[in-house]
């Protein structure tokens, strides 16, 4: 019996050394954005789609899985543009009564997102049986959206979900996001990680740049940021707000091995957003000299240790 509770014990600690938190499920259906499409650029990145319009009649679709709507009543979208919204509205396609997003009567609504052209992130709730009363009890297969109608417009979906009950009226004050970036410069090889480029932040401030290898500590210094008064004056914005980076980092001494450099942005608020990675092959036979690794080395040695050392004190008491 000692034995058993011993290794009982060894169990559980490891657990909580390990333990992952799990939320509990929700009757909320989050959509997977990453099959977004459009008439415009669009892409998917970090679980967003971003759309950067050239001007005409712009438009994103984001497809659902068959979503019963006399159950998920509602739906909201999270969102941010950087200029006004076109004209246009906001549409709905299911099996039967709209399969290609046509005008039909009752398929579509105004958007609703006037005068927030300001690039901070923004919340939307439809109600699907008021907004659009033909879709009501129908099986959805798709949602569009009208994106920024001005040339060089970026407009952002970050999240679409349905609901079975109207969400709290009370929206809660958003966090940074990185809004938009580019790399004019980058790559990992011959020992040096390099980025050059511009980062823009909405509904927040940049803090610094830095970067990480592999899942290693982020490193930040002041001297990585690189003005862009080209940038600001494209988006109508300070430098604390959009402004460029310059990044060389000496990766000659990684340790040896596969790895990967990532280069990333704070904004002022404590977030950390990642703007590009570069995999790189190691051949150093030296200590690994990397400070954003030394870390994580400390901490899965100091977990294995503890382990260790709990099975010997726990393994004498049972003697």
């Amino acid at each position: 019996m000692k034995k058993l509770l011993a290794i009982a014990i060894i169990a559980v600690m490891t657990l909580g050394l390990f333990a992952v938190s799990v939320n509990a499920a929700s009757d909320d259906i989050v959509v997977d954005l990453s099959g977004a499409t459009g008439n415009i650029d669009v892409k998917v990145e970090g679980g967003k789609v971003i759309c950067t319009t050239t001007g005409g009649d712009p438009w994103v679709s984001i497809p659902v899985d068959n979503i019963d709507t006399s159950v998920y009543n509602y739906f909201t979208v999270k969102y941010s543009a950087t200029k006004e919204v076109g004209s246009n509205n906001t549409y709905l396609m299911d099996t039967s009564v709209n399969p290609g997003y046509s005008g039909t009567a009752g398929t579509w609504a105004p958007h609703g997102m006037a005068g927030t052209a300001d690039g901070a992130a923004h919340t939307k709730t439809y109600d699907i049986a008021a907004d659009f009363p033909t879709m009501a009890g129908t099986t959805l297969t798709g949602v569009r959206f009208t994106c920024c109608n001005d040339m060089d417009g970026v407009f952002t979906v970050e999240s679409l979900v349905f609901s079975k009950a109207a969400p709290s009226e009370t929206e809660e004050p958003a966090g940074s996001s990185l809004l938009n970036k580019c790399f004019d410069e980058g790559y990992a090889a011959d020992g040096v990680g390099r980025a050059k480029g511009w980062a823009h932040i909405a509904n927040g401030t940049i803090g610094e740049f830095g970067y990480r290898i592999d899942d290693g500590k982020n490193v930040f210094d002041a001297s990585y940021a690189a003005s862009r008064p080209d940038v600001q004056e494209a988006f109508g914005v300070d430098a604390t707000v959009a402004d460029g980076f310059e990044m060389t980092i000496d990766i000659s001494k990684v340790a040896k091995g596969d790895h990967t450099i990532t280069f990333v942005v704070k904004a002022s608020d404590g977030n950390v957003f990642d703007m590009g990675s570069y995999d790189f092959t190691s051949t150093y036979e030296g200590p690994d000299e990397n400070p954003g690794t030394a870390d994580a080395s400390v901490i899965a040695i100091a977990t294995v240790a503890c382990i260790a050392l709990a099975g010997v004190v726990i393994a004498k008491k049972v003697r």
